[in-house]
């Protein structure tokens, strides 16, 4: 069932209830019964005296409890539709004033999943507010409350489109965080010795994101051409050391583990890039210095 084809439902029962009609209780042969043209459960057994409920509209075979007129009802909201099979569904509902109870329930976990999301976009702005980056971001309007199916569709949508706004808003994050560094290149460069006729650049980042700290390696790289990049990236009481190498004498990987052991870490990787963290922060400029020294031997 499409979503348009339950509204129906929904409207269609509505309908019903508003003309009011009466509700006729009789018991005879299920053989006269079936003549009448009731609905009967799938599957159920009947023995040979049952119960038919007369709306005018629907005639069924049913032993609960009915209402004298359609319009006691008051109002019928769908909260669930479940495939039983082939073109059998089941359908929950709820009733005058137990609707806006179920409906709480049913929207429950959609809720929070709302709650969770706004949350997390709100903690995303804040963070980049924080590091001095705008991010436009549009917020999404959450619908008011409907006795209907119709609230159910709505906090779907609604679910995904939050989904959406925080992926669009990680990407917008990521790009910004990127451009901000790319502005800075120039401070960066300037920190850029020659030793031997090699470019050497040595220098501390601050709570950069692993992307961008690496994208960021990567850029200075390809400005310094023949040389090595070795970043100190410190986030609280840790570092992550970056090294992007172009010089046949170097090794990254060798290089970030030296520095790693002296602040209480380790790591290594490739001759060309590796990666390598440290616990102790306190330790950098003894790690940097270190560094600077060994290439200086090296080359």
């Amino acid at each position: 069932l499409t979503n348009e084809e339950i509204l129906a439902v929904e409207a269609l029962v509505n309908e019903k209830i508003k003309e009011n009609f009466e509700v006729q209780i009789k018991e005879m042969p299920l053989t006269e019964a079936k003549k009448l043209d009731v609905q009967a459960v799938f599957g159920e057994k009947y023995g040979d005296t049952v119960r038919v409920v007369d709306m005018n509209f629907s005639k069924e075979l049913c032993g609960g409890c009915h209402v004298k007129k359609t319009g006691e009802i008051k109002r019928f909201a769908i909260l669930s539709v479940e495939s039983k099979g082939s073109g059998i569904y089941r359908i929950e509902a709820a009733t005058g004033e137990r609707i806006k109870t179920e409906l709480a329930r049913t929207l429950a976990g959609l809720n929070q999943e709302i709650s969770d999301l706004r949350l997390k976009i709100k903690t995303l702005l804040e963070e980049t507010k924080a590091e001095g980056i705008k991010v436009d971001y549009e917020e999404t309007p959450i619908t008011p409350d409907f006795q209907s199916y119709q609230t159910v569709i709505n906090r779907r949508k609604e679910v995904e489109l939050l989904q959406e706004s925080v992926k669009n808003l990680d990407k917008k994050i990521a790009k910004a965080r990127k451009e901000k560094n790319i502005i800075a290149l120039e401070d960066y460069l300037q920190k850029n010795l020659t030793i031997n006729a090699y470019n050497v650049l040595i220098s501390k980042t601050y709570d950069l994101e692993s992307e961008v700290l690496k994208d960021l390696a990567d850029r200075l790289a390809d400005k310094i051409k023949l040389g090595v990049v070795f970043l100190a990236n410190i986030i609280a009481e840790k570092v992550i050391f970056v090294c992007k190498n172009k010089i046949d004498k170097l090794n990254a990987g060798l290089l970030v583990k030296e520095a790693a052991v002296i602040t209480g870490g380790n790591g290594g990787g490739r001759s060309d890039f590796a990666q390598a963290g440290g616990k102790d922060s306190s330790k950098i400029d003894l790690a940097l210095q270190t560094i600077r020294e060994r290439i200086e031997k090296e080359l």
